[in-house]
């Protein structure tokens, strides 16, 4: 029997019949080829489209942030600011003068000890309305026109508790009323939240005084505008006649 020639010689079992050892090394050096150019274009692909979000490319940004263009409050506008403060000043000093000469005359010793801390809340309000304005725009005394036609004319009804709490439910009405049409005036952020705190407080006491001091709570989700001081009750930053806080 003539001897089996190499080439002859049977195949491995995971080498195909009918190839060399020669043909199944190319063949498998052209699979290895491929699967590394596969892989170059999946990564150019993902190179070339990141995902969104963390694992992708950072999101591009302007070398300057943009920013809301801002318009400058006119002369008229900070003027109208002006008499705001002037005319808080003078009414919280009206209010702490209401308080001093009516609270004592109350029979509740209660009642004649929260006004006096009412009529203290309401001197140091007038205080951080004053040293908001201007030096020379400042006043000192209690706003002349709300006492003259407001609190003037009811003076000799004031003979009781009730009477005198319900008066005083009254002021601090007005005063709520004017804060909140004062803080969609005011040109400042911080004036028309501070103004807003004011009339906040001033309305949690129109509660606690409603009913001649019995209490109550509103149902409303506006504060009524009925109470506003007058026009003629406003202190002019530059005042045409008269000062009615002068």
């Amino acid at each position: 029997m003539s001897p089996v020639a190499p080439e002859a010689a049977a195949a491995p079992a995971d080498q195909p019949q009918g190839q060399t050892r020669r043909q199944v090394l190319r063949t498998g050096a052209i699979g290895v080829a491929a699967a590394a150019f596969l892989a170059a274009c999946t990564d150019a692909r993902k190179k070339a489209h990141p995902k969104a979000g963390l694992s992708g490319s950072p999101v591009t940004t302007t070398e300057v942030a943009p920013s809301v263009p801002t318009t400058e409050p006119s002369a008229a506008a900070l003027d109208e600011d002006i008499t705001l403060l002037r005319t808080g000043t003078s009414l919280e000093l009206l209010a702490a003068e209401v308080y001093r000469t009516y609270g004592p005359k109350l029979t509740d010793e209660t009642w004649k000890s929260t006004v006096a801390r009412f009529a203290a809340d309401h001197a140091t309000a007038a205080v951080t309305f004053t040293d908001a304005t201007q030096a020379n725009k400042r006043i000192t005394k209690p706003n002349a026109f709300v006492k003259e036609h407001d609190v003037d004319p009811v003076a000799g009804d004031l003979t009781s508790d009730t009477a005198i709490l319900d008066f005083f439910h009254d002021l601090e009405s007005t005063l709520t009323a004017t804060y909140v049409a004062a803080a969609g005036t005011f040109t400042s952020a911080t004036w028309r939240q501070r103004v807003m705190t004011f009339g906040a407080a001033s309305a949690r006491r129109v509660g606690v005084l409603a009913n001649g001091g019995e209490g109550a709570v509103s149902d409303s989700g506006l504060y009524p505008g009925t109470d506003l001081i007058s026009n003629d009750a406003y202190v002019l930053s530059t005042p045409k006649k008269a000062d009615a806080g002068a």
